[in-house]
C-alpha cells in the first residue's frame, strides 16, 4: 500500500491514456481511450477493492472534451478542456454541483510550452516554468505560494485536484515526485522560503538515455537528495511523440513522454516498484504495479472506442 497516492499520479498517464501516433506534428489518435477502471489487491481483505470504473473520457473528434472521475458514490470531479487551435489552452476542474474549483493555463513561447500556473478558486497557487536542452525537457522549475499551504487539510483536499489535473504536462516519470514533494510539505510545519512571497521553490532534474527518462532527481524541503531511477522495456509508449493535443514544435513533441513502458522504478531510500502490462495487439488493456517490500497489487483497465 504505499505510496498509492503517488501511484495514482504516475500510472494514469503512463498506462496508455492515448493510443495515437504523430503526424507533422499534430495529434492524430486512431483509438481513444474511453474508459479506465481500477482494482486493488491485498493479503488483508480490508483493502481490496473490485475492478471499479474510475474515468470515463468524452472526445469531440480528435480533441479531449471531458474526463469524469468517479468513485463508488458516482461522479466525483470532471475536467473540461479548452483549445486554441488545436493546442491545449486550458483545463477546468469542476465538482458536482457545477462550482469550478480549480484551472490549469497553459502558456507557450512560439511552438514551446513555457510554464503552467495552476489556480485554486481563481488564486494562484503553483507555477511550473519549463528549459529544455534541444529536443529534451531538462528541468522543471516548480514554485508554490504561500496559500497553497494554508493548512495541512487544505493541502491533502487539493492534492488528488493538482495530481489529475498535471497529467497534461509533466513527463510521466516526474508526476510521483511531485506528489512525494507535496506530502513532504504537508508533514514539514517549519517554511521553506526560497523566494519572496513563495511557500517552496525546488527544481526537478531530468537525464534521458536515448528517448526515455533514466533518472529524476531533486530536493525536498528537508534538503535530502531524493533520486529515482526508471528502466524500460523494449515495447512501446503509447504516447510517445503524442503530447496530449498540443501542436507543438517537432523539438518539445517527446518532452513530455518517454518512448518505451517502464518496468521498474527505484528510489534511492531503497524502495522500488516493479511494472507489468497486458496487451491487446499493440494496445495495452491492464497495468499492474507492486512495490518489492510490499504484497499488495494495483491494477488499471483500459478501455478503447
Amino acid at each position: 500500500m504505499k505510496r498509492t497516492a503517488l501511484l495514482l499520479a504516475i500510472l494514469l498517464p503512463v498506462a496508455a491514456s492515448f493510443t495515437s501516433c504523430k503526424k507533422d506534428g499534430v495529434y492524430n489518435p486512431k483509438q481513444k481511450i474511453s474508459r479506465i477502471y481500477y482494482a486493488y489487491s491485498s493479503p488483508d481483505p480490508f483493502f481490496n477493492s473490485d475492478k471499479e470504473l474510475k474515468e470515463i473520457w468524452d472526445w469531440d473528434g480528435n480533441k479531449l472534451s471531458t474526463i469524469a472521475y468517479y468513485t463508488k458514490k458516482g461522479v466525483d470531479g470532471t475536467e473540461k478542456f479548452s483549445y486554441d487551435g488545436k493546442r491545449l489552452s486550458r483545463v477546468d476542474y469542476v465538482i458536482p454541483d457545477g462550482t469550478n474549483v480549480a484551472h490549469v493555463l497553459y502558456i507557450y513561447d512560439g511552438r514551446k510550452l513555457d510554464k503552467m500556473e495552476y489556480y485554486s478558486y481563481g488564486e494562484l497557487e503553483e507555477i511550473h516554468k519549463y528549459s529544455y536542452d534541444g529536443k529534451e525537457l531538462s528541468k522543471i522549475e516548480v514554485t508554490y505560494y504561500d496559500h497553497y499551504y494554508t493548512t495541512s487539510q487544505m493541502a491533502k483536499q487539493w492534492q488528488t485536484v493538482r495530481s489529475r489535473l498535471f497529467r497534461y504536462a509533466v513527463p510521466e516519470a516526474v508526476c510521483a515526485s511531485m506528489d512525494r514533494i507535496v506530502e513532504t510539505c504537508i508533514n514539514t510545519d517549519t517554511p521553506f522560503r526560497q523566494k519572496e512571497g513563495a511557500y517552496y521553490t525546488w527544481t526537478i532534474n531530468l537525464t534521458w538515455e536515448g528517448k526515455n527518462i533514466s533518472k529524476v532527481e531533486y530536493y525536498d524541503p528537508t534538503n535530502e537528495l531524493i533520486s529515482i531511477q526508471y528502466s524500460y522495456d523494449k515495447n512501446s509508449n503509447p504516447i510517445y511523440g503524442c503530447y496530449t493535443m498540443g501542436n507543438l514544435d517537432e523539438e518539445c513533441l517527446n518532452a513530455m513522454t518517454c518512448k518505451n513502458n517502464v518496468v521498474s522504478e527505484t528510489w534511492n531510500d531503497g524502495d522500488r516498484a516493479d511494472y507489468t502490462y497486458q496487451y491487446d495487439g499493440k494496445f495495452p488493456i491492464s497495468k499492474s504495479v507492486k512495490w518489492v517490500d510490499d504484497e499488495d497489487i494495483e491494477t488499471w483497465y483500459y478501455e478503447y472506442k
